[in-house]
């Protein structure tokens, strides 16, 4: 895993390959708590994300400024990362005490399995100063519907080396990025592909 790190340079070229998959997307976020320590806004609702046969868990979400991926040849002004956790088949969800705020410091939960996959999701942001202001503890869950996927690591940021499946998205989102600065963390430095699988998905069904 220590050749696979992210974030990596995301563009729709003939290295990309076209796939599909049906998503389910159920619950709303109204009321995470920011930690001021580890700047991530642990999530106390029950969010599932099913991709085909696969459940994960929405765990914490985060913002860095500015954003980390470079997407169709442009870095943005900020980024956000939705943290799912896989779940197991028997799972309905994850047990009340894991430690949401331990995850981007690369410390698993103890009663998350290990051989299961973590997911990020993540949306790209361009300043607006205009533009509407969200609040951040009640934050949606904005899954794109035109986005590339592939395997890489927490962060470069991280020691850990931990595996993750990530979902970025291809377009960005108008938003006033004054406002993630003084909670926003570092964005790590773009990590070479190395021969990585980019897959590319551009129209998904309607989240439900």
């Amino acid at each position: 895993m220590g050749n696979y790190l992210s974030p990596i340079a995301l563009k729709n070229d003939k290295e990309t390959i076209d796939f599909r998959q049906s998503f389910k997307l159920k619950g709303r976020n109204v009321g995470a708590i920011y930690n001021t320590e580890t700047k991530n806004f642990e999530v106390q609702d029950r969010i599932i994300l099913k991709i085909r046969s696969k459940r994960y868990q929405l765990v914490e979400y985060h913002f860095h400024t500015p954003g980390e991926h470079e997407v169709d040849g442009k870095i943005y002004d900020a980024e956000v990362h939705y943290v799912f956790f896989q779940l197991a088949e028997d799972q309905e969800c994850l047990p009340e005490n894991h430690q949401c705020g331990n995850i981007c410091c690369g410390d698993m939960p103890a009663e998350v399995d290990p051989n299961l996959t973590p997911l990020i999701v993540a949306r790209v942001f361009k300043n607006d100063e205009e533009a509407k202001t969200e609040d951040l503890l009640n934050f949606p869950v904005l899954f794109p519907e035109t986005y590339f996927q592939y395997d890489g690591a927490f962060s470069a940021l991280d020691d850990s080396f931990l595996p993750v499946r990530w979902i970025v998205g291809d377009w960005y989102l108008h938003y006033n990025v004054a406002q993630l600065e003084p909670i926003a963390k570092d964005a790590a430095p773009l990590q070479p592909t190395n021969g990585r699988i980019v897959l590319y998905r551009n129209k998904c069904r309607k989240v439900c």
